[in-house]
């Protein structure tokens, strides 16, 4: 039992969030034509913050003051209240796409 809440503590928020990647991407691909194309500065830009954001969340720890600090307990509670905002906002994102449609 306790190797299965390691793998579950380990492993549900990268599932979740491939699971949301593959629909999103499998979505990606019946949408209108786009009308206006971003500039390559923004992309750029856009894509360096996302880079770092994905990074910052990966690592284990960040040796930078205030972002390596815990400020809730470690606990179970507290882990299945994130995981639960989680879903719901990655549900509520999913929803969004499935009432915009081919926007």
């Amino acid at each position: 039992m306790a190797l299965i809440y390691n793998y579950l503590f380990n492993y549900l928020f990268p599932a979740m969030w491939l699971g949301y990647s593959a629909y999103w991407w499998a979505m990606s691909t019946d949408v209108k034509v786009t009308e206006r194309r971003e500039s390559v500065l923004s992309r750029l830009a856009r894509l360096v913050l996302i880079v770092c954001a994905v990074t910052l969340l990966w690592l284990p720890s960040v040796p930078l003051p205030l972002l390596d600090e815990r400020f809730l307990p470690l606990s179970a509670l507290c882990f299945w209240i994130g995981a639960a905002i989680t879903a719901g906002g990655l549900l509520f994102s999913v929803w969004a796409r499935r009432q915009l449609g081919k926007n």
